[in-house]
């Protein structure tokens, strides 16, 4: 668990880094002379301190304590995906375990942002592991992933420390803009991920009837006929902006039902505003 040390100007955002499953997995049948092995696709790239100290350190310990029948094979960033093409790459099988930041896949799972962080909320580590793993954070989401296949585990809670240089007066000043103040990697590759998403007139266009509809929600059936593309086409589109975070998907019968997640768009309009004090 990491150290936090309370600082005039700093300010602790608490993170969560994730272990998907795919549940299929998770219950299949063994015997106790079986030896299994699972690649493991992680989203640390394998020069990091999180691959080796605790990933590694998992393997390592499942190992041990099986006698050497279950092993883990530690697959790098992008060795077989990346970022959240690893979602995907768990839910269709192709590997049984990955791991994950929660920002990646905000879109899957409408509680999945309270596993993303909560600043100013939270002083400790350990007050969000509790939150997590003891409160219900970490079932909310499963309930909402169990239609998908796929389960998740909070691995760790890590501090992120945000870094002031000046009083904060206003909630505006408190906001990170991309023409006001630098980013760091997760911030950018977020955002990035929801411009790249929105960089496309058909996908602009859906995300603009879904916003539009009664509760902010629309069925997948009434969008094919306003964009003119046939419903793979409109299915492949709403999966990008799922992906994105930028909408939540739910299965109702042949049909999916898409809900705008308003906090996201939110999130990158204020990244463009570059509004000064």
């Amino acid at each position: 668990m990491a150290e936090t040390t309370s600082t005039l100007g700093r300010r602790n955002l608490l993170k969560a880094s994730l272990a998907l499953v795919a549940a299929p997995a998770v219950i299949s049948s063994a015997r106790a002379d079986t030896k299994v092995t699972w690649k493991v696709q992680a989203h640390w790239p394998k020069a990091s301190g999180s691959f080796n100290d605790s990933l590694g350190v998992l393997a390592k310990l499942l190992e041990e304590r099986t006698g050497g029948r279950f092993k883990m094979e530690l697959y790098g960033a992008g060795e077989i995906a990346k970022d959240r093409e690893i979602f995907n790459v768990v839910k269709r099988g192709v590997v049984p375990m990955g791991t994950i930041s929660p920002g990646y896949i905000l879109g899957e799972a409408q509680a999945m942002g309270l596993l993303y962080g909560t600043p100013g909320a939270l002083r400790e580590s350990w007050e969000m592991m509790h939150l997590t793993k003891n409160l219900g954070i970490e079932k909310m989401v499963n309930e909402e992933l169990k239609p998908k296949g796929v389960l998740i585990l909070a691995e760790k809670v890590y501090p992120t420390e945000l870094v002031l240089k000046k009083k904060i007066a206003t909630v505006d000043e408190c906001c990170p803009q991309v023409l006001n103040a630098p980013l760091d990697a997760d911030e950018a590759d977020l955002l990035a991920a929801g411009f790249k998403a929105l960089a496309d007139p058909v996908r602009l266009r859906l995300l603009s009837l879904i916003a539009n509809a009664p509760g902010g929600t629309a069925c997948s059936c009434d969008l094919e006929e306003p964009v003119g593309k046939s419903q793979p086409t409109v299915s492949h589109h709403l999966s990008l902006l799922a992906d994105a975070g930028l909408i939540t998907k739910e299965k109702v019968g042949r049909w999916v039902n898409c809900t705008i997640v308003s906090e996201r768009l939110e999130a990158l309009r204020d990244a463009l505003d570059s509004r000064t004090t």
